[in-house]
């Protein structure tokens, strides 16, 4: 599981491997998950020169849906909605923006509201469990600082001392740190988790 990659650019960011798995296949992927149950990666139309996809991010929702307890439409608009166009020529799936909850409603002709994965997708327990399993691999980096942090000295820290090939939260500000622990998930597709005690932090 797991062994299809792709390649998804952020907007201003670089270029990533993702590592996926194809729940919906048809003339090739229809609808993607990866590994940390994070994502769903889901197909809309199929252009002349590309195709046009949604990045959805709500793991909590998406076993849900995995678990055919909530419909791919509940999905799409209850979670983050991205719209992504899947360039033939470099092979690379861009996001290009977040979509409102409008957006989707009006301009697009989303699934019924009985869009459920049934039984398309023949390995479900399985993926369940390394899905829900991901939770518990997490590794953390415990910082202390005893001193006020800029922004671009964490960044510096992080890109220097740990091995996350992704775009980190770059819009978080700290002021007057005395003392702050970063816990940094390393897994796939990980963020930044900030736990804080004794400092003021405006997002």
């Amino acid at each position: 599981m797991f062994d299809w990659f792709i390649k998804i650019k952020w907007d201003r960011g670089k270029v990533e491997e993702w590592k996926m798995e194809p729940i919906v296949w048809y003339d090739g992927p229809r609808s993607m998950i990866d590994r940390t149950g994070k994502y769903l990666l889901e197909w809309y139309e199929d252009l002349e020169d590309k195709e046009l996809w949604f990045l959805i991010e709500n793991r909590d929702s998406i076993i849900e849906h995995l678990k055919n307890k909530k419909s791919l439409k509940s999905l799409l608009l209850e979670g983050k909605t991205w719209l992504v166009e899947y360039s033939f020529e470099d092979d690379i799936y861009y996001i290009k923006r977040l979509l409102t909850y409008d957006e989707l409603i009006q301009g697009f002709e989303l699934p019924a509201e009985d869009s459920f994965i049934g039984n398309l997708y023949a390995n479900i327990e399985e993926l369940l469990s390394l899905v829900e399993d991901s939770k518990k691999e997490y590794e953390y980096y415990v910082v202390d600082y005893n001193r006020e942090l800029s922004v671009e000295e964490l960044m510096d820290f992080l890109k220097n001392n740990c091995s996350i090939d992704r775009n980190l939260v770059y819009k978080t500000r700290i002021s007057y740190s005395k003392r702050l622990e970063y816990f940094i998930n390393k897994s796939d597709n990980s963020d930044v988790i900030i736990n804080d005690n004794t400092s003021r932090i405006a997002a």
